[in-house]
């Protein structure tokens, strides 16, 4: 009797492996040869994107709150709520 798998496995041929090791083995190159990491400066502006909706987007205010207190100007996008997508008429 066969094991049983809610998920077969996938597949991934060999040149998207060959591609996937490349840019693995090029972007450790690139991060060990870089001579500091890049931090960001206050007074630069950060966008965070809330695909969900503004209910969710309740959970960002701490996030919100210490990016504005030390000096980073946020904008917060997010898709607007309807009465349809509630379910309800209007």
């Amino acid at each position: 009797m066969q094991a049983f798998h809610p998920c077969p496995p996938v597949g991934i041929s060999l040149p998207k492996k060959a591609v996937a090791l490349a840019l693995g083995v090029a972007s450790t190159v690139l991060r060990v040869l870089r001579p500091h990491p890049a931090t960001p400066t206050p007074g630069q502006k950060i966008v965070l994107l809330e695909p969900f909706g503004m209910g969710d987007a309740i959970s960002l205010l701490p996030l919100v709150a210490v990016l504005r207190d030390h000096g980073f100007s946020v904008v917060v996008c997010a898709r607007p709520v309807t009465m349809a997508r509630m379910g309800m008429p209007g």
